[in-house]
């Protein structure tokens, strides 16, 4: 069982904004939501709202069950390697950055981890633009 529930990597303004609009929606209470930034002023003005707060962005990947990916598309070749070598229980990672293409985000992906036929539906709906769920 993960820490938290959600996991922001990547707590600028988008994924700020996600995570406190899940919030108001009742989906999590902030104590269950991680926060990664590498501004020490922005973690200070998050877990001044309740958030638990992280500079350690493999925090995040190895203690939520799902994992917001909202850093910035450059930032993606230096964090996306060791998000992969990560060996226990991988979360469900969500991408919110432009121009990612999902085959650079399968190497983090949870496929492989969890017994669950469901992931490969999933990923061929991915890869189609198509949202499983609707």
């Amino acid at each position: 069982m993960k820490k938290y529930k959600f996991g922001v990597l990547g707590a600028g303004n988008m994924g700020t904004a996600i995570a406190e609009g899940a919030v108001r929606a009742g989906r999590f209470a902030p104590e269950q939501v991680l926060m990664f930034n590498r501004s020490e002023e922005k973690r200070a003005a998050h877990a001044a709202k309740g958030y638990a707060v992280t500079g350690d962005y493999t925090e995040v990947y190895a203690e939520s069950e799902i994992v917001l990916l909202a850093v910035k598309p450059q930032n993606f070749d230096e964090i996306l390697p060791n998000l992969a070598k990560y060996e226990g229980e991988k979360p469900l990672v969500v991408s919110i950055a432009a121009g990612v293409t999902f085959a650079k985000l399968e190497g983090c992906a949870r496929r492989g981890h969890r017994d669950d036929p469901r992931d490969a539906e999933h990923a061929a709906y991915a890869r189609r633009g198509c949202n499983p769920a609707g």
